[in-house]
C-alpha cells in the first residue's frame, strides 16, 4: 500500500485484504474499484465500512458510476 494523503492509501485487492496492514495503518474504510471486495464483511477485515465501485480500466465508466466512486471516497475521507 501507498499513502496518498494522511487519510487515504491506494493498494491492491491484496492490501485492502491485509487485516493486519489496514489495523497498523489505521484505516477504517475501503472503497473497492474493481468488485474483488464485494462480498466480504467489513467485520472479517476489521473496518467499519466496504463500498465497492466497479469500474473498467480506460475508456467505458459511466459518468455517474465514476462520481458514485468520488463522492464514497469524499465521505470516507471525511469520517
Amino acid at each position: 500500500m501507498d499513502q496518498i494523503t494522511n487519510d487515504i492509501w491506494i493498494g491492491s485487492s491484496v492490501d485492502a485484504n491485509d487485516r493486519d496492514a489496514l489495523r497498523r495503518e489505521g484505516i477504517h474504510s475501503i472503497l473497492g474499484l474493481d468488485g474483488c471486495q464485494r462480498e466480504i464483511k467489513p467485520d472479517k477485515l476489521g473496518v467499519d465500512r466496504i463500498e465497492v465501485v466497479e469500474l473498467v480500466d480506460g475508456r467505458g465508466n459511466r459518468p455517474e458510476v465514476f462520481l458514485r466512486a468520488v463522492a464514497v471516497s469524499h465521505f470516507s475521507e471525511n469520517r
